[in-house]
């Protein structure tokens, strides 16, 4: 639906693109115009860029299943992360832990949650 609604936005503005005009007066004010204004000292036309074309809405699609395919396979597959990334978020994950059962940690919104969260990431550490 929002594609059917983008397609039609951009027919509808293509026939709207036009010419400029950038023009210097006799003062050195730069003045824009879609039409040529009488008396300017230099005047440039500028040429609108050629529109580009959007990506198809099945490349996006290709392209959204790929990336969540490759971050399903990295989390069923704790080998593929590096040991020392790993390693490093083993650590800060046990030290969440240890603030999360302290006094502070336990003010902590939906607590019982964060901690059953942090121990599972952690099974993969071990």
């Amino acid at each position: 639906m929002k594609s059917v609604a983008v397609a039609l936005l951009l027919a509808v503005a293509l026939p709207a693109q036009a010419q400029l005009y950038k023009c210097v007066d006799a003062r050195g004010k730069i003045q824009y115009s879609d039409k040529p204004i009488p008396g300017c000292r230099v005047e440039k036309t500028i040429e609108t860029p050629p529109p580009r074309a959007a990506p198809a809405p099945a490349a996006k699609a290709g392209a959204k299943a790929s990336a969540s395919a490759k971050q399903t396979a990295k989390a069923a597959n704790p080998e593929a992360v590096p040991r020392e990334q790993l390693a490093g978020r083993c650590k800060t994950l046990r030290e969440e832990q240890e603030w999360l059962n302290g006094a502070d940690g336990k003010a902590v919104p939906f607590h019982a949650e964060r901690v059953a969260q942090v121990e599972q990431a952690l099974r993969e550490c071990r």
